[in-house]
């Protein structure tokens, strides 16, 4: 349920109907990550790390109070 409310949320906010969520390989990377922004840097013709850093604010306000935290981790990953 937490997955797919996450898949949502990322779809509407990057416009996307694919976009990529796992568990991240280290516990204090959070509990789920997605690539997004790895995707998007080909077509915005900018590093991930970019967009994941523009991104990272508005997404939180977009978020439901139960995610705690968003963060960014090279090469452009967003971790809840």
């Amino acid at each position: 349920m937490i997955k797919e409310e996450l898949t949502r949320i990322l779809q509407k906010h990057f416009g996307m109907k694919d976009v990529p969520i796992n568990v991240p390989p280290r516990p204090e990377m959070g509990d789920f990550s997605s690539a997004v922004c790895l995707s998007l840097a080909k077509e915005r013709r900018r590093p991930p790390l970019e967009i994941a850093r523009e991104e990272v604010g508005p997404l939180k306000k977009e978020l439901p109070p139960w995610v705690e935290d968003v963060s960014v981790t090279p090469p452009g990953y967003l971790n809840f």
